[in-house]
């Protein structure tokens, strides 16, 4: 039996020991493959690390999938400069599956490295609740070399501050796209373009009773914070709320926190333009590449007051 106990306790050991190795193994490579990773990827963990710690262009848009969709980046681009007659650079690091709440742990990194002519938010009230676990998935890589990750993810609880001690937990499911990056490389505009339509012979329901989903305090302050945090730098930072396909819901709370923070919104969410025409959409929550476009010409046309 003692000698049962031990071999048991032996095994118990070698196994610790040798996960420890693994992860310690994960996270040096990891960490060295991302300070290599191109700046330019389809890969959407790399893309957020160079907005986290690399991007500098003078306007920079931030936000999830459907600001990666909407915004046709040489299109505002050149508007903007030919508008005030600069040449400012624009850089779209809207990205599939970005949180809210990781979106403004990425603008304040950017704050503090650097001072964007402007920051555009593409955000919807909708996507300020959620699983908090999930809420830095791409971002925790980046836990041990940016303060401001690591800031967010100790914040969302002890359960996540512990597990992102963890570089297995960290490179969960990434270092394959890491490694692929190096070849899947992307345009260096961050622009991701779609090209289906939709066929729904469709409108707008305007018997629908739209509601409003209550933003989760902790996104709510995030995003309260960064808006504090722009306009004590300087920085003209824009909330925008790109088209949806006939919603059902509305954006209350938030337009009333951009009020209340003094902080430009273009909410352009239920458009009766776009919703008599499914074929600008990709799907009910994206734009293709058509309604991109139109919504980039009346974004534009909707922040010109704000750029004199």
């Amino acid at each position: 039996m003692r000698m049962t106990g031990k071999r048991t306790l032996f095994g118990i050991i070698v196994v610790i020991f040798s996960l420890a190795i693994v992860d310690f193994c994960v996270g040096l490579s990891g960490d060295q493959l991302m300070k290599m990773v191109p700046d330019y990827s389809i890969q959407n963990v790399v893309k957020d690390n160079f907005c986290l710690n690399r991007v500098n262009a003078d306007i920079v848009i931030i936000g999830s999938s459907r600001g990666q969709n909407a915004y046709v980046p040489a299109m505002l681009r050149d508007s903007i400069n030919q508008y005030i007659g600069k040449n400012y650079s624009l850089y779209n690091g809207a990205i599939e599956g970005k949180t809210v709440y990781a979106s403004a742990c990425t603008i304040e990194s950017i704050l503090a490295r650097y001072s964007p002519k402007l920051i555009i938010f593409d955000i919807t009230q909708r996507e300020c609740s959620g699983a908090r676990e999930k809420e830095m998935d791409y971002s925790i890589v980046n836990y041990h070399n940016n303060e401001y990750v690591k800031q967010y993810v100790d914040a969302l609880g002890e359960r996540e501050r512990l597990l992102a001690q963890s570089n297995l937990y960290r490179y969960n499911r990434k270092l394959v796209g890491i490694l692929a990056s190096f070849s899947q490389t992307a345009g260096k505009d961050g622009y991701k373009p779609k090209y289906n339509k939709m066929t729904e012979d469709s409108t707008a329901d305007t018997s629908i009773v739209k509601t409003a989903k209550p933003m989760d305090d902790y996104c709510a302050e995030s995003v309260a914070r960064v808006m504090k945090l722009a306009k004590d730098k300087g920085v003209m930072l824009v909330m925008a709320i790109s088209p949806m396909f006939s919603p059902n819901d509305k954006n209350d709370d938030l337009l009333e926190l951009c009020r209340q923070y003094d902080t430009p919104c273009v909410d352009y969410y239920d458009l009766e333009n776009f919703n008599r025409h499914p074929e600008y959409f990709n799907d009910p929550i994206h734009l293709n590449d058509d309604g991109a476009h139109c919504y980039t010409k009346l974004f534009f046309e909707a922040i010109k007051s704000y750029l004199d």
